[in-house]
């Protein structure tokens, strides 16, 4: 099975790849480096696929092992049995991609080894019948008459194509049932990552709507410097300011994140911020790390800034009078001013609440150590649905008394920050909009999780699966590898300025794919194989020649928007110039006449 993502990295976009070896109830993971591109779409992504894949059976074929035992290139995508990707529509659509390189390959297959033992008689006749429907295709015979020499011969090219294809079909339509069922396993899931990330966003859009659906002011809105300016002038320029800015819970931690633990660490207030709750609470830690967007910090900073909110309004002020001038940046204000709005507090403790009963015990589960496979997780996705349902039927598993996690977590397992859950309880009678915030919230994931865990669905490609095709298919729970994978291309790419991607992926294959325990059993001539060719991809100047072409690329993409807005410009000159020249008529009585 494979998976994949991508990330852009100084403006260039890389792809990262990884594969599962399934062979008799175990899986191996193998990573297959990470390769720029000139852009992310799926094309290009499932082109890079090929490309991949082609350089690695053309490596092999050519060493001395490879002579004597050669593989056949489409063996790869006939044995992909499923691709793990997020959910976004590009990467549905590479899936799709994916599977159809399978079936093509495997009806090539089959179709060359039915050629092979076709007598001549019954070859002559489909061939006779392509050519015909091929004939009919470009239009009948006249226009067949007309084709030059070379048109001719890339349409025999295609005949042949469509013979051995024809030939494919109908051997795989003659197989056993149980063959064909094999043979057309591929199952595409979606991370279970961004499942949980996605239901987070479903469930905030469906809060940001509860304040206006019930006549109630929302959050404070937390303007930008240059917003806040323009909204004191009132009338217009107030209500774009307000249109363009946003308050809450996300903005907030977001915020916070920036101030207490900027991703610059020339900025905020960083460890100031811990040694000051050091002293306070006697603990050392770091403010989740929102500046980094990483997964699960805006949860994770809600419990916190609910936990501490006592400390978090004294830091800030202990920040705003230590200065000279006595007064806040505009940052800094920001935060304060969203510490102490109400509605915002309450976001706050519902993200909070939902991070602790869900998305942790979730996670944990889908992270776990024996690194789960991803169609078995249908009962999971059925219990975080069937858990969600329990809360917004009785909010008092996290909003009453006698709340605990035996009732209030998915997995009945101790919060993750109890002291964060203790924190909710206390605000919750301050809070008089809580308990319909929270019932909307939920309300919100529960629909996302419905539409983003539709590949457990009933009767749907996992649930539909036989033993022997489940024993076929292991499929990661997370993209956590490829994007791990990237992750340390940049760390490593700004350490080492200068490493060429190939020496990176040289280094990362070696390090991941236990290439040291391969190497060490093959033979001198194949070694010698490996040595020569290292010499000749070294003294290649590959790298400049992949810098060169996306610089090409770049260029080439430029000239062909620019020719398109160039053509859009004078069509619209040309609508111009027919107005400007064009002369109504004024006359009503010749209009009449005219029209007699």
């Amino acid at each position: 099975t494979l998976s994949g993502d991508g990330t852009l990295h100084r403006n260039i976009p890389y792809d990262a790849r990884q594969i599962e070896i399934i062979k008799e109830g175990t899986h191996q993971h193998r990573t297959l480096g990470i390769t720029s591109a000139h852009n992310h779409t799926s094309d290009t992504q499932l082109e890079g696929w090929q490309t991949t894949t082609a350089t690695m059976y053309d490596v092999y074929n050519t060493s001395p092992r490879g002579k004597t035992q050669p593989a056949d290139p489409r063996t790869f995508p006939i044995k992909t049995t499923g691709m793990m990707t997020d959910h976004a529509a590009d990467q549905k659509k590479l899936a799709q991609g994916v599977q159809d390189w399978k079936v093509t390959s495997d009806r090539e297959v089959r179709g060359e080894k039915a050629h092979a033992s076709m007598s001549v008689p019954e070859l002559v006749l489909i061939i006779a019948e392509e050519t015909m429907a091929s004939v009919e295709r470009a239009g009948g015979t006249e226009v067949w008459g007309q084709l030059s020499a070379e048109q001719l011969g890339a349409k025999d090219l295609e005949i042949g194509k469509e013979v051995i294809l024809r030939l494919g079909h109908e051997a795989f339509e003659a197989l056993p049932e149980g063959e064909r069922e094999l043979a057309e396993v591929f199952v595409h899931s979606g991370c279970c990552m961004h499942k949980d990330l996605n239901a987070m966003k479903g469930g905030y859009t469906r809060l940001t709507e509860f304040w206006a659906a019930n006549n109630l002011e929302g959050p404070e809105l937390l303007m930008n410097r240059d917003n806040e300016e323009a909204a004191q002038y009132g009338g217009g320029a107030r209500a774009r300011a307000q249109e363009k800015s946003t308050g809450g819970a996300i903005k907030l931690t977001d915020l916070a994140g920036a101030l207490f633990r900027h991703k610059d660490d020339k900025k905020g207030q960083q460890d100031a911020f811990r040694y000051y709750f050091e002293a306070a609470v006697g603990k050392l830690f770091t403010f989740p790390d929102t500046s980094n967007t990483r997964f699960g910090s805006n949860g994770d900073a809600a419990s916190v800034l609910v936990t501490y909110l006592p400390l978090m309004r004294s830091y800030l002020e202990q920040v705003r009078d230590k200065k000279a001038d006595g007064r806040w940046n505009h940052l800094e204000q920001n935060v304060y001013r969203g510490l102490q709005c109400q509605n915002t507090l309450t976001e706050l403790c519902i993200i909070s609440l939902y991070s602790e009963a869900v998305s942790h015990p979730y996670m944990q589960e889908v992270r776990g150590p024996d690194r789960p496979n991803h169609i078995s997780l249908g009962p999971l996705h059925e219990r975080v649905k069937t858990h969600i349902k329990r809360i917004i039927a009785d909010p008092d598993l996290l909003l009453g008394p006698d709340a605990s996690h035996v009732s209030g977590t998915l997995d009945g397992q101790q919060w993750n920050r109890p002291e964060a859950f203790a924190a909710v309880q206390r605000l919750a009678p301050s809070l008089p909009h809580l308990r319909g915030a929270l019932i909307a919230f939920l309300q919100g994931t529960l629909e996302t999780w419905t539409r983003f865990a539709a590949e457990f669905a009933p009767g749907g490609a996992i649930a539909t699966l036989t033993k022997a095709q489940q024993d076929l298919v292991y499929l990661p729970a997370t993209n956590d590898a490829n994007e791990g994978s990237l992750g340390s291309f940049r760390v490593g790419s700004r350490n080492a300025t200068n490493m060429s991607l190939g020496q990176w992926n040289g280094r990362e294959l070696y390090k991941k794919n236990e290439t040291g325990t391969y190497v060490a059993t093959l033979d001198a001539p194949t070694l010698k194989y490996l040595r020569r060719m290292y010499r000749v991809v070294d003294g290649s100047g590959v790298e400049k020649q992949r810098r060169r072409s996306l610089a090409i690329a770049a260029a080439e993409v430029a000239t062909q928007k620019r020719a398109h807005r160039e053509a859009v410009l004078r069509k619209k000159m040309a609508r111009q110039y027919k107005l400007r020249v064009l002369k109504p008529l004024v006359n009503l009585a010749a209009l009449t006449l005219e029209k007699t």
